[in-house]
């Protein structure tokens, strides 16, 4: 069991080595502080991802050893129990918008895929960032008029930024719930925006910069997707759509002599003068990156469910429409532009509420292909009564 997991994690050698938040957390639980992402770079603080994840694994690092098998079962099982309940917080979601029908149907497709399975064990924070959704989701429709509990509600989804900033994606997303409550809702984003400025803070006296985001690396993102030095076949998968769309050749050279901040500095402007030099080429690499973001690793399976997905998310009325069609058009903006070299993971926060929007889609249809006379039968049972 041991080897099959550092195998699926890592292969040769301890499966964290290309893994830059185990590499954060390696210093952390060293002392060395929030730093040095980059294999072969100097001890120097980092803004390169949000803290929570990497100190969590700092945590199991400090507890079991850094970089120890021991940790490597910690921090997977930390992401395997989220994966299991996001599993019942799938068919709750569905039960409570929907019907148990579409709970059922989503919560076991997300239980029995297997590139959801591999997602839920990887070394990243994207299990727990969906956990983050579907508790949002679940939550914001029935917050009372409580200033408290907004508070509470700001303080959580502050924290859970400082995980993955994405998702500051969840208020603009809830606007049809927020709207009716735009006092409450104001002082959740303050304490949430509150949470945040401390590490804001941190990165601008660390490094001399404003991340809004948190993280500086999205010209280094950028540049992985786009340069001139690209290797157009250098990456299969299915349907070709991998191929072109990101390299790695070399992306990291120069960072240990340089540090950080120019460095990125540096790949951002490289980046940026390539696409404008060549917007066509960055829009044929967009265009695929969007196909594969949707589509892989199954395209006919995921073709089926995107379609499916997006029908629902346009059709289904009222504030949980409004959610969907935001989270399903802005949160994989930015990956069109980067790279989606790790597909599967980058969806993973919004799959769930694509099953369920296609399960809503399906079970429709199955109703009025087979029970088309259901709302006749209904009427006439009511009318016996």
């Amino acid at each position: 069991m041991a080897n099959s997991l550092v195998a699926l994690l890592g292969g040769t050698g301890h499966p964290f080595r290309h893994n830059e938040p185990a590499r954060i957390a390696a210093h952390l639980a060293n002392g060395e502080g929030f730093s040095s992402p980059y294999a072969g770079s100097p001890i120097a603080p980092t803004a390169q991802q949000p803290p929570l994840y990497p100190f969590l694994e700092a945590v199991a690092f400090k507890i079991f050893g850094v970089y120890s098998l021991a940790a490597l079962r910690a921090i997977v099982w930390m992401n395997v129990l989220a994966g299991a309940v996001i599993t019942l917080l799938i068919y709750l979601a569905g039960r409570r918008y929907a019907s148990t029908v579409v709970g059922l149907m989503a919560g076991w497709t997300w239980a029995l895929l297997p590139a959801i399975a591999a997602t839920d064990v990887y070394i990243s924070n994207y299990a727990l960032t969906t956990l983050v959704v579907l508790i949002w989701l679940l939550v914001i429709p029935r917050m009372p008029a409580s200033s408290k509990a907004w508070i509470l509600l700001g303080l959580g989804l502050g924290v859970a930024v400082l995980l993955n900033s994405a998702l500051l994606i969840l208020f603009p997303a809830s606007y049809g719930w927020l709207v009716k409550k735009r006092r409450h809702a104001l002082m959740a984003l303050v304490t949430t925006v509150a949470v945040m400025t401390p590490w804001l803070i941190r990165n601008y006296l660390a490094l001399g910069h404003f991340y809004p985001m948190l993280r500086d690396n999205v010209g280094l993102e950028l540049y992985i997707g786009n340069h001139a030095a690209m290797q157009e076949n250098g990456v299969a998968c299915a349907w070709n759509l991998c191929a072109g769309t990101y390299d790695y050749a070399n992306a990291y050279q120069g960072v240990a002599e340089m540090g950080e901040v120019p460095f990125i500095q540096k790949r951002t402007r490289e980046s940026v003068a390539y696409i404008r030099a060549e917007p066509g080429r960055f829009l044929q690499r967009s265009a695929k990156r969007l196909a594969g973001f949707w589509l892989l690793p199954y395209p006919w399976f995921y073709l089926v469910i995107t379609v499916l997905a997006w029908i629902g998310a346009v059709q289904i009325a009222g504030p949980l429409g409004t959610f969907l069609v935001v989270m399903f058009g802005l949160y994989p903006v930015v990956f069109y532009a980067t790279q989606i070299a790790w597909a599967t993971s980058y969806r993973h926060p919004i799959e769930p509420l694509m099953l369920l929007s296609a399960g809503v889609v399906l079970t429709r249809a199955c109703d009025q292909l087979i029970f088309p006379d259901k709302k006749i039968v209904s009427h006439l049972i009511t009318k016996l009564t």
